[in-house]
């Protein structure tokens, strides 16, 4: 009978090791996927579309050529995800039914999980690792949201084990699988590549006799070559995506803390979760670390780790100093492996009954957040801005949207309103079926120029001799790149030349207001 090899930070010391390797490790995965699906699907279609959502199922739903002309010289990061969705709506196009792909890449990456941090740090770490994943608010937040955020952490956790896997045997399914994940994991999120560099370095600074370095070499290679078009794409592509992110801060530091921990609906207990959660992430980073003297291949693991977990942040921090870009959401990737640290904080905490005692307590604080999540953590109310409108509006009515991007969330729900006696027209932005507004190719580049002011008055110079009534959707106003709140009062300066106003009402993350020429039966304040 052949020696089962243990991972590297796994002993058979370790309490539970013997009952939990075989058929109940696997059963235990199963539960904790299921649980995982179950605190995903809740509540799916709850929340409106928000502006980002909307946009991608617009961008998916046009004719395929238009498209893929967008996609590589506009919105290349969001490629892959993209092209799935547009498939997947054949489903149906519901709030719920486009969430559900995302969901079903985050379900997946539970086992994809498991399996990694069973190779980094043992089989009982992984266990809890997968536990603390698959309650985390923050995990299930992105998991509710139809962007691509978590296909990008799938394909970047299924590069990382066949990497690893790559590492012990250089089969063609291995390499292939690596090249395939790595690539692939570009097209669904540009920021994949810091993975691929944090495995790189690792293997680099603590290279083995029987490291197969012309099988990774050449895989390297293959890689480089699959992804150059996504990079040289995102170069040449980027239109101002990033302006809107405020520089570095402390807040913004904290947030993305807080974020890893799973506390981002606030409530009573909103600094327990982050204080437990780091508290073990240092007691399993130095435990790890004092292991890691033991053998080679352990000081890679925790250097595979280490790297996994703070290279991005590293590398994102580093880059908004010059251009600022580190809001949370860009640094999921890096969540599986801060949790690994927790989970083997947990694991390796003497005497067991503490390491027990906070997990209890970071799986009640989660499940907190997860119920606040719910209740609490609310979307741009896009649905409602549109059945009000829609249901309050009169023959002859316009709308103007101050941002131009919101016109994407309005089309959204307006055309799944239903009938509505009458259908404002749009006066601004009136865009083609590549989004082009005042001869330029895309929003994000729209938003910047300085002549798009001067579009927006030009039709509202028009409307007024036409249309007794102008809707105003204020959204995105404090949002330097598109004119801020100067923009807004020159906006609102125009209309009172020809109109006064007379409703107005507040959503969430969103202000309508109703202008109506003078001589015209005002709508009952809302």
């Amino acid at each position: 009978m052949t020696e089962k090899r243990l991972p590297a930070f796994a002993t058979e010391n370790d309490i539970g090791w013997r009952w939990i390797s075989g058929r109940p490790a696997y059963a235990f995965v199963a539960v904790v996927t299921l649980v995982a699906a179950i605190l995903r699907l809740l509540y799916l279609g709850k929340e409106s579309l928000w502006g980002d959502e909307a946009f991608t199922v617009a961008l998916a739903s046009i004719p395929l050529p238009t498209m893929l002309k967008l996609l590589a010289t506009d919105e290349p990061n969001i490629a892959l995800y993209v092209l799935m969705l547009r498939g997947w709506l054949a489903l149906g196009d519901s709030e719920s039914t486009i969430r559900l792909l995302s969901v079903v890449f985050a379900v997946a990456t539970v086992p994809l999980l498991y399996c990694v941090a069973r190779r980094l740090a043992g089989q009982p770490v992984a266990l809890l690792t997968i536990l603390l994943f698959a309650v985390n608010a923050w995990a299930i937040r992105y998991a509710q949201e139809a962007r691509g955020y978590t296909l990008w952490m799938m394909l970047t956790l299924a590069s990382w084990l066949f990497f690893l896997r790559s590492l012990e045997r250089p089969t063609r399914w291995n390499l292939g699988g690596y090249i395939a994940a790595s690539a692939l994991g570009l097209y669904a999120h540009f920021f994949a590549v810091m993975s691929f560099v944090a495995q790189w370095i690792a293997v680099l600074l603590y290279a083995r006799r029987k490291t197969p370095w012309r099988p990774l070499v050449a895989s390297a290679a293959a890689i480089a070559v699959l992804g150059a078009p996504i990079v040289l794409a995102t170069r040449l592509g980027y239109a101002g995506q990033l302006d809107w992110i405020p520089p570095t801060s402390f807040q913004t530091i904290q947030v993305t803390m807080y974020s890893f921990c799973g506390s981002v609906a606030g409530g009573r207990f909103a600094t327990m979760l982050p204080l437990l959660c780091v508290t073990f992430w240092a007691v399993g980073f130095l435990a790890l670390s004092r292991e890691s003297r033991k053998s080679a291949l352990a000081a890679r693991n925790l250097a595979l780790i280490v790297l996994g977990a703070a290279l991005p942040v590293a590398i994102v921090f580093g880059v908004s100093i010059a251009r600022p870009s580190f809001i949370p959401r860009y640094l999921f990737q890096c969540l599986p492996f801060f949790s690994i640290l927790v989970a083997a904080g947990l694991w390796r905490m003497r005497p067991r009954w503490i390491g027990a005692a906070a997990l209890l307590a970071i799986l009640c604080l989660s499940l907190y957040q997860d119920y606040r999540y719910y209740q609490f953590y609310l979307r741009d109310d896009w649905r409602g801005v549109t059945e009000y409108i829609l249901s309050n509006a009169k023959t002859g009515d316009g709308i103007v949207t101050y941002d131009s991007p919101a016109r994407w969330p309005y089309d959204y729900y307006a055309s799944n309103f239903g009938s509505p006696a009458v259908r404002p027209d749009l006066i601004f932005p009136q865009w083609d079926n590549e989004f082009r507004v005042g001869g330029l190719s895309y929003p994000f580049a729209f938003r910047k120029s300085a002549g798009r002011e001067a579009v927006m008055m030009r039709a509202l110079d028009g409307a007024a001799s036409v249309h007794p009534r102008i809707w105003l959707i204020l959204y995105h106003n404090e949002i330097p790149a598109i004119g801020t709140d100067a923009g807004t009062e020159r906006l609102l300066a125009a209309l009172n030349q020809h109109y006064r106003m007379t409703a107005g009402r507040d959503f969430e993350e969103i202000r309508v207001l109703l202008f109506e020429r003078a001589g015209n039966a005002p709508l009952p304040r809302a």
